[in-house]
């Protein structure tokens, strides 16, 4: 857990730097024992590449709740437990459907 707090404190520059030089099995690794707080820190730390849609306004900080964010979520979270994209989503929809049932 060491790395990944160092990771959220590093500065955006040099840790979009070091993510962009991390095998998806490093970064899975480093941010494996993060809790639910520092995770939603760190991903939302992520370079601007990985979250097209950022969830908050830069100008006003102010959270922002956009659809297109669900396809960067999936893809770092794919990433992050070294899953292709596909299985991830399947497994979402399974949890999904388990836990509200099909309609």
């Amino acid at each position: 857990q060491n790395q990944a707090d160092v990771m959220i404190e590093l500065g955006d520059d040099i840790r979009n730097q070091i993510i962009k030089d991390m095998s998806p099995e490093q970064l899975a690794k480093v941010t494996a024992k993060l809790d639910v707080d520092d995770s939603a820190d760190f991903v939302q730390s992520l370079p601007d590449e990985l979250n097209s849609h950022p969830l908050s306004d830069p100008a006003t900080v102010k959270a922002i709740n956009h659809p297109a964010n669900l396809r960067a979520v999936y893809e770092c979270a794919a990433k992050l437990r070294g899953e292709p994209l596909e299985e991830l989503a399947s497994c979402v929809a399974e949890n999904f459907l388990r836990l509200f049932g099909a309609r």
